[in-house]
């Protein structure tokens, strides 16, 4: 069973990737839960790898720092992980309604 927390972070992480990429709607995130937090990976588009990582990394390192700044709040442990090569069977682990 998910914690509830997790799956508050997994939403506000799915609308930052999904506001920065320009293919919304192929944003995939699978969540690993684990006793400490949960590890998210981020697959999107082919071309949008670049906006998701930015220059030098600077906005996935914003995107991390954002998730760190969650699990100090929530005594939990987030990681965030970019797919270069997507994997297109790969399904959300939460529902988004």
């Amino acid at each position: 069973m998910a914690d509830p927390r997790d799956v508050s972070v997994y939403h506000v992480l799915f609308k930052i990737v999904s506001s920065l990429v320009d293919h919304s709607g192929e944003v995939i995130i699978q969540t690993v839960m684990t006793s400490e937090g949960a590890t998210f990976t981020v697959s999107v588009h082919k071309d949008d790898v670049a906006q998701l990582v930015g220059d030098g990394g600077r906005i996935a390192e914003a995107i991390r720092i954002i998730l760190r700044g969650f699990g100090a709040r929530m005594q939990r442990r987030f990681t965030l992980i970019i797919e270069d090569e997507p994997d297109i069977q790969a399904y959300p682990a939460f529902p988004l309604d």
